[in-house]
């Protein structure tokens, strides 16, 4: 595909053109029915989508891991991966900045000792990762209301107990944020229980998704001025 300088989507349904072209080096033709926007490498080797010039952002490469049953964890107190149900829930990524989120569900963890875990986005990963995240939940059943806490991190682990503890064997647990990877390498999403005991499991439909944003130095996308 040749490089596009600037582009503004041509609307006609018959033949849709897709892309008409301002200083254009090729023009390419999109058959009826094919999505668009699409992806246009230009010359500074980035991915573009451009519905019109005004809008032209990044197309982020995104990583997802959604396993469909449930990962029986070990009883213990080592970090351990969280998606080793799925591979061995390693995910090797390039340099470069990375927005991400995640859902977690946990049953039948310990429930006499006001703990639950810690989360690390590294784990045991080769990758060098700095980071900025945070973490809220709480100890209650799914299905069920109640009182959450949340955690900031600027590291790749959270504090020992992610949110507030509690004499429970249930956490529910959202996570968000950033991290920017100045090595590549590979992450592996962990935990680290906080007291060994019960029979800890991640429920099915768990994920964690990464979405690369621009090099591991990028400080904005798109027009900001």
């Amino acid at each position: 595909m040749n490089e596009l300088k600037r582009c503004t989507l041509r609307d006609q349904a018959a033949w849709m053109s897709g892309w008409h072209c301002t200083q254009y080096r090729s023009f390419i033709r999109i058959s009826a029915g094919m999505n668009s926007p699409f992806a246009v490498r230009e010359s500074d080797g980035k991915k573009y989508f451009s519905p019109e010039a005004g809008a032209r952002g990044v197309v982020g490469a995104k990583y997802i891991i959604c396993p469909t049953g449930a990962n029986v964890l070990t009883a213990t107190t080592p970090e351990q991966a969280l998606f080793d149900d799925v591979g061995a829930g390693t995910l090797t990524l390039p340099t470069g900045t990375y927005l991400w989120h995640a859902l977690a569900s946990f049953v039948t963890m310990e429930a006499a000792a006001a703990t639950n875990l810690a989360f690390d986005i590294l784990g045991a990963g080769t990758a060098t990762v700095t980071a900025l995240w945070m973490a809220d939940g709480g100890e209650n059943a799914i299905n069920v209301a109640g009182a959450n806490s949340m955690s900031m991190s600027n590291q790749a682990q959270s504090p020992a107990a992610v949110v507030v503890g509690g004499a429970t064997a249930n956490l529910q647990l959202r996570k968000m944020g950033m991290f920017r990877i100045t090595i590549a390498g590979t992450i592996i999403p962990s935990v680290t229980l906080g007291t060994a005991g019960g029979t800890p499991r991640r429920t099915a439909d768990s994920f964690f998704v990464c979405e690369l944003v621009g090099s591991s130095t990028v400080q904005s996308v798109g027009p900001w001025s």
